[in-house]
């Protein structure tokens, strides 16, 4: 909370004069998510969080951190703040230079007197005040600033002070007038390596390698169900920031994200998994935003996470894969993981026209012409060797398609049409899948024609032919 200017205080506090408003020059509130606080709570013991879909413990996908997924709940009560504070407290806070509207006056029995003098007032931690007793500010409560700290009062909280950077970062989200309302505890500092206090509206975190970031609504309500700084996620290392494409907001922590929308909920991304998902574009990729939480306890020590778009598989073996669409519906009709593919070992990628994926158990390629996904190293069902040749004259083909020179497609005198072969040149080992959607040629020793495109990909096409071998997949 801002407090008057130092000349200003001390006019009030020995005249008893009243001060007239001031304007507030707090920091705009950022939008929250439109859900209850743990904050209010005053329990913090951790939920664990479920894993829809999986069995075994949830792990990060490439984090060293503990495999447990329903850390210890954070110390609440152990700071000895009643006699002279934590020596890990947060640093003290810089001076604040406004104050909403008070009216300063003494009050020897005030509540925020009664716990100055528990504090050890003047030679207390807090030190001397620097006013008087300022009431009329939001719902009726009141402050006072000291040398190294404030006091806040309401009848809904009674008296807690802030302090240090809890206190700054508190003042930039609009001190009591903000989202956070006013402090309902004191700040602690029995928790691992940080402080924490509570707020009507949520809970402030600092630690000396994070500063001060609060968390609320959903989001923070996710981050309670982890673990809260003793989790996976560790302390908050910003705000929370919306505007994100279908509503959503998201907020960094040490070890990952946790990201929300109106319609899907409030789910962490960590690790392997969060890197990769980071290196696709965060939630403005394919993937969109996560829809439920990290699965582990997979094939071989893997995990996996479903997104709006797909899925993300991790396994030490094989590293951090997104899967979507028809490869994946193929990919789960075979078993997920548990079947003969195993886990994924790349990204899909093109193909000529079509898109393909590996595996640790083989390779799948996608024909967007057919909609099929199909084995590109199975068995051909029947093999040619003969001469190919390339052709690129517009017309339209025996299938009454229009001739795209630029397609990979070919010509064959009696496979069926949309039949896929590969056909390998033999003198340079280089093959390339296409699709038969045309008939011909009709030259002796020549059993393919294929367009300039497709041809293009094993040989120069002014070489004009090439010996080749054609199997059909």
């Amino acid at each position: 909370m801002p407090t008057l200017s130092h000349a200003a205080a001390t006019i009030a506090a020995f005249a008893l004069v009243v001060i007239s408003p001031l304007s507030a020059q707090a920091a705009p509130t950022p939008t929250p998510t439109p859900t209850p606080t743990p904050g209010a709570s005053t329990s913090r013991v951790a939920e664990p969080s479920s894993a829809p879909g999986a069995e075994g413990t949830v792990v990060p996908g490439a984090t060293p951190s503990s495999n447990v997924d329903e850390p210890s709940p954070s110390a609440t009560g152990s700071a000895d703040l009643e006699s002279g504070g934590s020596t890990t407290a947060t640093p003290d806070a810089t001076p604040e230079s406004v104050s909403p509207t008070p009216t300063v006056e003494r009050r020897e029995q005030h509540p925020i007197a009664q716990r100055w003098r528990v504090l050890g007032g003047e030679r207390g931690w807090l030190g001397k005040p620097t006013m008087g007793i300022a009431c009329g500010i939001r719902g009726g409560g009141c402050f006072q600033s000291f040398e190294h700290g404030g006091i806040y009062w309401s009848q809904a909280t009674g008296a807690k002070f802030v302090r240090g950077e809890i206190r700054q970062g508190w003042g930039r989200l609009g001190w009591e007038t903000g989202r956070l309302g006013y402090p309902t505890s004191d700040e602690d500092c029995g928790i691992r390596g940080g402080c924490f206090q509570r707020f009507q509206g949520g809970i402030m975190y600092w630690s000396p390698s994070t500063g001060a970031h609060a968390t609320w609504g959903a989001i923070g309500a996710g981050y309670g169900r982890l673990g809260w700084e003793t989790g996976k996620l560790g302390f908050p290392r910003s705000r929370e920031f919306c505007g994100l494409p279908n509503g959503g907001c998201v907020q960094r922590f040490q070890g990952g994200h946790v990201y929300w929308t109106p319609a899907i909920g409030a789910h962490a991304t960590w690790g392997r998994i969060d890197g990769r998902f980071g290196r696709l574009g965060w939630e403005r990729s394919f993937l969109g935003y996560p829809t439920g939480p990290e699965f582990c306890g997979l094939r071989d020590g893997g995990c996996g996470q479903r997104f709006q778009g797909g899925m993300m598989y991790w396994s030490p073996g094989s590293g951090a894969h997104p899967m979507r669409g028809k490869l994946l519906d193929a990919y789960g009709r075979q078993g997920y993981e548990r079947g003969p593919l195993r886990y994924p070992t790349s990204g899909e990628y093109r193909v000529g026209g079509d898109v393909q994926q590996n595996y640790q158990g083989g390779q799948r390629h996608f024909d967007f012409g057919t909609g099929k996904v199909s084995d590109p190293n199975a068995q051909p069902r029947h093999v040619e060797h003969c001469e190919a040749s390339n052709y690129w004259q517009g017309q339209m083909t025996a299938s009454g398609e229009r001739f795209d020179l630029s397609a990979m497609t070919a010509a064959h005198k009696t496979l069926p049409f949309n039949t896929k072969v590969r056909v390998t040149n033999k003198a340079n080992g280089k093959s390339v899948v296409v699709r038969i959607n045309d008939r011909g040629p009709y030259i002796g020793g020549r059993c393919i024609d294929l367009s300039r495109g497709s041809f293009s990909q094993i040989a120069s096409p002014s070489a004009g032919v090439a010996q080749v071998k054609v199997e059909v997949l």
